[in-house]
């Protein structure tokens, strides 16, 4: 299979199995490049081109080839936006959440800001699974 792929999330989590409950094994960043080991369903086994870490990703995370990060460059179809730029290397900058408000005057921009910081551990994830007799597609490991 061996197809060169890049993550195209801010923050993707490599897992030690295919299953969102499994393990984070390390993160990879936005634009990150990675090769293509095996698929299983909708999860995609792979090797960080970074530093040869091998896990699973699900396949919402990836997307064909490499990803220009130029705005101005001659690959339009991969380019990026400036604002999907400073989204991808600031996050949900003040300067990109100021441009949202002009335009949406009404929106509440400080949920996201408190969003960003919510973190569920492995353990309370499981916990709450769990105790509410969900299993998930993938199991629970």
């Amino acid at each position: 299979m061996a197809d060169i792929m890049s993550v195209q999330v801010m923050k993707g989590q490599l897992r030690k199995e295919p299953s969102f409950l499994s393990p984070v094994l390390r993160i990879l960043s936005y634009t990150e490049t990675v090769t293509v080991l095996s698929q299983k369903e909708d999860w995609v086994e792979i090797k960080a081109d970074k530093d040869g870490v091998n896990g699973w990703l699900h396949a919402s995370a990836l997307t064909a080839g490499k990803i220009e990060l130029d705005p101005g460059s001659e690959n339009v179809k991969t380019a990026v936006s400036s604002d999907e730029y400073a989204l991808a290397g600031k996050g949900f900058s003040k300067e990109v959440e100021k441009g949202y408000k002009s335009k949406n005057p009404h929106m509440n921009f400080s949920w996201i800001d408190k969003m960003e910081t919510f973190m569920v551990s492995h353990e309370n994830m499981k916990a709450f699974l769990q105790e509410g007799k969900v299993i998930s597609q993938g199991g629970i490991s």
